[in-house]
């Protein structure tokens, strides 16, 4: 009887501390299963280790469980949650791999980003230079040298009206100055006539005062004229 007593105080405590266990076992299943949904949404290193370490309670209640000799039905059940853990760290290890993926995949599109708006504006740039150095000749009325621009088809384009733009300024350059030149031979022509009427008036004027004034009004606008012709 005193044997039966102790044994059965042994199968008791034995059997306290298993549903202890138990307890414990489901609790720390609900901790992991919350923890990995909240690593799924946030995915922070903080999350992961938090993670990581209620799985590693969870493993070492599992271990304790799988020693008790009273309970011998709960082995496959804790089996296949060790499957399930596994398979769980290998989702995360897969999640690690592709967010290692996705961000050097994220740092090469950069990258490439740059090197082509680098290319794009060292292509951009030397075409707008020729450009503006164009319109400045055409401002000065360097009006001899072509324009040629180099680059994309648009601002070769843009080169060409320049170009057009340069020729048609020369044509209404020499236009201006043929007109100019016209217009000064045909009033020097008549001014010439009236420079040597002024003669023949001083002449025939002899010593009469007012018609020797009017001559003088006659030369002095005369010199004018000349003047504003030159």
């Amino acid at each position: 009887l005193a044997r039966l007593g102790e044994q059965s105080e042994r199968l008791l405590a034995s059997g306290v501390d298993t549903t202890r266990l138990i307890e414990q076992l489901a609790d720390r299943i609900t901790d992991v299963e919350r923890t990995a949904r909240q690593y799924a949404v946030l995915g922070t290193p903080n999350q992961a280790r938090i993670y990581q370490d209620r799985r590693n309670a969870l493993l070492a209640t599992m271990e304790a469980l799988t020693t008790r000799e009273d309970v011998p039905s709960v082995n496959p059940a804790l089996q296949e949650l060790r499957v399930l853990l596994d398979r769980i760290s290998g989702l995360q290890r897969g999640v690690e791999r592709v967010r290692t993926a996705l961000l050097a995949l994220t740092v090469a599109i950069v990258v490439a980003a740059l090197l082509a708006a680098l290319a794009f504006a060292r292509l951009v740039s030397r075409p707008v230079r020729q450009i503006t150095a164009s319109i400045d000749a055409l401002g000065r009325a360097e009006l001899d040298r072509p324009v040629r621009i180099s680059g994309p088809r648009d601002l070769q384009a843009i080169g060409a009206s320049l170009d057009w733009l340069r020729l048609r300024i020369r044509d209404l350059e020499a236009q201006k100055s043929s007109f100019v030149r016209h217009m000064s031979h045909e009033l020097k022509s008549p001014l010439a006539n009236i420079r040597a009427g002024i003669e023949l008036l001083r002449e025939e004027a002899g010593e009469d005062a007012g018609w020797r004034e009017t001559a003088g009004i006659v030369e002095r606008n005369a010199a004018r004229l000349q003047r504003q012709i030159d």
